[in-house]
């Protein structure tokens, strides 16, 4: 099996975007800034992402406190500082695409409605993934380290943001992928429901 190196984020523009022309080619560092809540705090990561060609140049119109979604891989900087090797993670895009909308608008929230439904014996109250969301008609798996699900529903790509990656029961903001955006799309169903209603 082969390995693989892949990152998806969806987060928050923290600075303004740099640009430089290079040997290579014009590149456009982002600082990106993920936000995870856990109990009654807010996680905050902080993400070096490197755009080059076309993708600076999309880059370059950034602004701090644009959404922005980056699909990439984990590459390795490597550089000496008052003599000692030092070894920075950074992320290499192969697509971004700015989310429509402000990012209080994008931000993960609570949706109204009853207790989530499960997989178990008569869909019981269980928090647990895979969740079956029948409003989307899709089941979301568990979500990966930046606390995101994604799935297709045979029309277009989705992802869920979660209010809790932890517990689904919380809900999340769904988005669609279309015309280069994620653009929002609901919110996950938690309606108590039994297994005879999952219609996928």
């Amino acid at each position: 099996m082969r390995d693989i190196n892949e990152v998806k984020l969806l987060g928050t523009v923290s600075q303004p975007v740099r640009v430089n022309d290079t040997k290579s080619g014009s590149v456009a560092n982002v600082s990106l800034v993920t936000s995870m809540k856990r109990g009654e705090y807010d996680i905050k990561k902080f993400h070096s992402v490197t755009c080059w060609n076309d993708l600076a140049d999309m880059a370059s119109t950034l602004k701090e406190g644009d959404r922005l979604f980056v699909s990439g891989r984990i590459d390795t900087d490597k550089y000496e500082k008052n003599g000692q090797t030092v070894y920075k993670d950074k992320i290499t895009a192969n697509a971004i695409a700015k989310v429509a909308g402000s990012s209080e608008s994008a931000a993960p929230s609570r949706p109204a409605g009853g207790p989530p439904g499960s997989f178990s014996d008569g869909g019981g109250r269980k928090s647990t993934f895979p969740y079956a969301d029948t409003a989307h008609k899709v089941s979301w798996p568990k979500p990966d380290d930046s606390g995101f699900s994604y799935a297709d529903d045979g029309v277009a790509q989705l992802c869920v943001a979660w209010a809790d990656p932890t517990d689904p029961s919380k809900g999340g903001t769904v988005y669609q992928f279309a015309d280069d955006e994620w653009m929002p799309y609901g919110e996950v169903d938690t309606v108590l429901f039994t297994d005879d209603d999952i219609p996928f």
